[in-house]
């Protein structure tokens, strides 16, 4: 029972059907308070700096912006929670079937709705529907207005997806492929969603995963070299419409974004990037805001509004959920799928937070970080007697 009412709460948490994750968070601290007060109440080291992390934001933010009541649950509260609801999730599905099973169905859920509302636009209303970047995301809003940042919120959302696809080159057994085909069919969809709102950064993601996963793959598995071929001929297939068909219609958006000015000339994110480093020793406590926009980088854009404390703790816990993933991929406890699977999702998820105001595009991507960077700190520690092999 309390298995099944945990699964829902996290699912219904991602999907965040109008909004309500701040809810469902709520239901969230019952279930924890109910049923693992002790778990809850235990604070660690990455507890401890994510308070301070969520203190010091709302902090020196509130010199910069308006502070409300749904912010002070949202940074004081709700990161927690999260982080430990991925630490028990380990508890709850003790195989490695369960576990990418689990974490499978909740990547979904962070990205049905979006996937379900751009398909369904363009089907019913057709491509320059979608020709502004924006979209009414069903379900997902109260209000009937279309969307800001369309682009890199359905990014934001897309891109862990690009995580199933490279794994299908890890098949030893079978005993887990039937998922990573199920995997495989919604990466082949969010493909499909990148390319109708142009968004860049979820294709440059999965070319970084592919490559990562086509060195592993030919090294370690005996029969990849077939799924390689597979994904290759794909792979080229999709290249020659994005770069030569610029008029086929579902890429030609994609290609215009390609090769816009925007990346090499002034705007470019590196540009921002730098100005956005410049910028720690010029506004220290963030106050830059009225005057400049975001620079695309989760720990920048974090200093933009909060400063730098609240930033160099959020570095801090960012280099411990890296160094607990590179613990798990490691490890000789778990299998090669198992370790590709979580390392592809991670990646997907870190590199993303390099290229995208996450805070200001989703932050429910930014708790999904947080909570699978639970799951990971959870598998770190895992004894070998806690595993069900």
């Amino acid at each position: 029972m309390k298995k099944i009412v945990y699964l829902l709460l996290v699912l219904l948490f991602f999907l965040d059907v109008y909004g309500t994750h701040n809810y469902s968070g709520m239901l969230l601290v019952l279930y924890m308070l109910i049923w693992h007060t002790f778990e809850f109440l235990k604070i660690k080291s990455p507890e401890f700096v994510l308070i301070l992390f969520g203190t010091t934001y709302l902090i020196f933010a509130s010199f910069n912006v308006e502070i409300r009541v749904s912010t002070i649950y949202e940074f004081a509260l709700l990161p927690l929670v999260i982080y430990k609801t991925g630490k028990l999730s380990i508890g709850f599905f003790r195989t490695e079937k369960n576990i990418i099973l689990f974490l499978s169905l909740s990547l979904v859920a962070l990205s049905f709705l979006f996937l379900y509302s751009i398909l369904s636009t363009y089907l019913t209303e057709g491509m320059l529907s979608l020709s502004s970047r924006t979209a009414e995301i069903k379900f997902y809003s109260r209000s009937e207005e279309d969307l800001g940042l369309g682009g890199t919120l359905v990014g934001l959302h897309i891109v862990p997806l690009m995580s199933f696809m490279p794994l299908y080159f890890f098949q030893r057994t079978g005993e887990l492929t039937k998922y990573f085909f199920v995997g495989s069919f919604v990466t082949f969809l969010a493909i499909m969603v990148t390319s109708l709102v142009a968004t860049r950064s979820p294709i440059i993601i999965l070319g970084i995963l592919l490559l990562i996963n086509f060195y592993y793959g030919f090294k370690k598995v005996k029969n990849s070299g077939k799924a390689v071929m597979i994904v290759l001929f794909f792979a080229i297939i999709y290249s020659v419409s994005v770069f030569d068909f610029a008029n086929f219609e579902l890429t030609s958006f994609l290609y215009e974004r390609m090769v816009s000015d925007d990346l090499s000339e002034a705007g470019s994110r590196t540009e921002r990037w730098m100005e956005g480093i410049n910028n720690i020793f010029e506004y220290p406590l963030g106050g830059e805001s009225k005057r400049l926009g975001y620079f695309h980088n989760l720990w920048l854009d974090l200093r933009y509004d909060g400063g730098v404390f609240p930033m160099l703790f959020l570095i801090v816990l960012s280099l411990y959920f890296t160094y607990s993933c590179w613990k798990v991929i490691s490890s000789v406890m778990f299998s090669i799928q198992m370790k590709a699977f979580l390392g592809s999702v991670y990646l997907s998820l870190f590199l993303m937070m390099f290229m995208e105001p996450v805070l200001q595009g989703s932050f429910v991507f930014f708790l999904y970080y947080i909570f699978f960077g639970g799951v990971l700190s959870a598998l770190k520690d895992i004894k070998p007697n806690m595993l069900i092999l």
